[in-house]
């Protein structure tokens, strides 16, 4: 049977073998065969629907948040193997967020939550009978400003920035480490440097608040 438990009868070459060896190799590829065809085509019906969910709401949704949608489809899909989807593999699915792709707990609850939502929408429409998402828990998080990069991400560009591009590099450590203005820093001059007291002074000329002030 199927993940639906439908059955599904396959017929083979298993009785025209008279050895015993040959009908167990025959049937042990005919039983690859089946379970790489179910595989297939669970796969394919578990992602159709939830793509079907997502083109359904798109209407209802703003453009940003429709294409949040299409990307934690993208990522679930490319994760997803085709096994059935259960309440363990649900689990095994967000501890992959958090531990492989090093996601924030309110990013990995937003996936909880749409996966959730996209299970509830098949289950109104006869697709499955459960909801797997259930067996999930909503992990504590913290309201954090929206990130452009991620923490690994950070720290690859700085590395790549500090060998590649040592110009810009310095530009950005005038930027966030001295807090110049972008105005301050294009009228930037070396005596403005006192390498004794390790400051840098920006002087009224130029500066945004016509205040001569040290940075240390």
């Amino acid at each position: 049977k199927n993940v639906y438990g439908e059955r599904v009868r396959k017929y083979g070459t298993i009785n025209q073998h008279k050895d015993l060896s040959l009908r167990r190799e025959a049937a042990d590829k005919l039983l690859n065969e089946v379970s790489k065809n179910l595989s297939h085509n669970f796969e394919h019906k578990l992602i159709k629907q939830i793509r079907k969910y997502v083109e359904f709401k798109w209407q209802t949704l703003e453009p940003r948040t429709f294409l949040q949608y299409k990307s934690r489809l993208g990522v679930f899909a490319a994760w997803y193997k085709g096994q059935p989807f259960s309440g363990v593999q649900a689990n095994l699915f967000l501890d992959y967020l958090i531990e492989e792709e090093g996601l924030t707990a309110n990013t990995r609850n937003g996936y909880r939550t749409f996966l959730s939502m996209a299970f509830k929408w098949m289950m109104k429409r006869g697709i499955v009978k459960e909801n797997p998402m259930l067996m999930t828990d909503k992990l504590r998080s913290h309201p954090v400003p929206a990130r452009y990069f991620h923490s690994n991400q950070v720290r690859q560009l700085k590395a790549v920035i500090q060998r590649e591009l040592p110009i810009l590099w310095l530009y950005i450590e005038f930027r966030y480490y001295c807090f110049g203005r972008d105005t301050e820093l294009r009228k930037l001059k070396v005596e403005i440097i006192v390498f004794d007291l390790k400051q840098l002074h920006f002087f009224v000329r130029g500066s945004k608040i016509n205040k001569t002030r040290p940075v240390i």
